[in-house]
């Protein structure tokens, strides 16, 4: 007997004894009956097309996987393509134009995650007090509290006040006294009395190396695929 393991599952070449059946949501390319000899690569081939058209899944490979004896478009990486509507036919019934309307007529836009987190609607959660601003991932498609719109990135900061101003009394009204880390250029003297001024200065602080251009957590790279 002959065992092929594809994509983390095992699969047995063999006769079936029974009959085999699945899940009326799942639309897989091979069936069995009682009696038939089934193959290793038709089973994987089922396992790899199970789950409903519009899934999306992380993915370690570098490009949309086949399988044996299945359609090589049943996997597309969610990179914003623009797809045929006719031939993507089942994938455009599921999600239409929620990542774009693609050319408005023959094509629609598959997700663009690209170096993007994802994040469940919020509904009703109130869980994104910035949903009603969220714009469209492509032209045509969803924005606000809908499935495929865009948030760009951000800093949340609570209220509070802060001065970035240290008061210090000079004894002189002619001179000024620094240390090496203050420039004279940021004092701002003000007259007092009997001979004493009163200063204001700012102090510029060098950002941490790191700082970056974006706020983010640690982070591994994937492909996100989309079912077709």
């Amino acid at each position: 007997m002959k065992v092929s393991r594809r994509v983390g599952l095992l699969a047995m070449a063999g006769v079936v004894t029974g009959a085999l059946t699945r899940s009326s949501q799942a639309s897989v390319p091979n069936s069995f009956s009682s009696g038939t000899t089934i193959s290793s690569s038709a089973v994987n081939a089922n396992f790899t097309a199970a789950g409903p058209t519009g899934m999306i899944v992380a993915y370690g490979g570098s490009s949309a996987p086949t399988s044996p004896g299945s359609d090589p478009r049943d996997w597309l990486l969610c990179d914003g393509s623009a797809v045929s509507r006719t031939t993507y036919s089942a994938l455009f019934t599921a999600i239409g134009i929620t990542f774009g309307q693609g050319d408005g007529s023959s094509t629609f836009n598959v997700p663009d995650f690209r170096g993007r987190f994802l994040r469940g609607v919020d509904s009703t959660a109130s869980n994104d007090p910035d949903h009603s601003s969220r714009t469209a991932i492509n032209t045509g498609g969803n924005t606000g509290n809908a499935v495929g719109s865009l948030q760009g990135d951000g800093l949340g900061i609570k209220d509070s006040t802060y001065s970035g101003f240290t008061d210090i009394i000079l004894m002189s009204t002619s001179t000024h006294t620094t240390k090496s880390s203050i420039s004279s250029d940021n004092f701002d003297v003000k007259p007092f009395h009997n001979g004493v001024s009163y200063s204001r200065y700012s102090e510029e602080h060098t950002p941490s190396s790191t700082l970056t251009t974006e706020t983010r957590p640690k982070n591994v790279y994937v492909n996100f695929l989309i079912k077709t």
